[in-house]
C-alpha cells in the first residue's frame, strides 16, 4: 500500500522525516513512523503485532521507546554518495535523546539494505516470518 500525500503529511505531524534535495527536487527521504501514528497507515499493523511479540534484553520490546523507519529512499543516480549515512546521522541528531532506539524490518532477500544497515550499527533483534517474506527485524541502540 503506497502512502499517499495524507499519510506523509500526518506522518510528519508526529514526527518530521529527514529528507536531503538538490534544488527543488527530494533525491533521499527517511520516514519517521511513531507508535502515535499507527493508525495513519493501516498496512504497518502487522509490524507493531510483531513488535508486540518481541523481547529485547530480557524486556518486551513495546517498552522501549522506540520509532520505525517507516522507509529510506535514494534516487538512483544519488546512491553510493554517503545519503544513506547522512540520513541516519541526522535521525540521530533529531531524535537521539527522545527515542531508546531505531527499529525496521528488512526483507532476508533484501541483501543490500541489510549490509547497509549491519554496517551502520544495526543489530537484529528477532526474525519472523509472514505470508510475504521472511523478515529480520534490526535495531539501532542508542542506549
Amino acid at each position: 500500500m503506497p502512502f499517499t500525500l495524507g499519510m506523509l503529511e500526518a506522518m510528519h505531524q508526529f514526527a518530521p522525516s529527514v529528507v536531503i534535495k538538490k534544488a527543488d527536487t527530494v533525491v533521499a527521504y527517511a520516514i519517521v513512523f511513531l507508535k502515535e501514528g499507527r493508525n495513519v497507515y493501516p498496512a504497518m499493523e502487522p509490524m507493531f503485532n510483531n513488535f508486540e511479540k518481541i523481547t529485547w534484553r530480557n524486556k518486551p520490546f513495546v517498552n522501549y521507546h522506540y520509532y520505525i523507519m517507516g522507509q529510506i529512499c535514494i534516487a538512483k543516480e544519488y546512491r553510493g554518495l554517503g545519503l544513506f549515512e547522512k540520513l541516519y546521522h541526522k535521525h540521530k541528531e533529531l531524535y537521539q535523546s527522545e527515542y531508546d532506539c531505531i527499529v525496521t524490518s528488512i526483507s532476508e532477500s533484501n541483501y543490500r539494505s541489510l549490509r547497509a544497515h549491519e554496517r551502520f550499527g544495526f543489530k537484529t533483534i528477532s526474525a519472523h516470518s509472514d505470508a510475504i517474506d521472511r523478515w529480520k527485524v534490526v535495531a539501532w541502540d542508542w542506549l
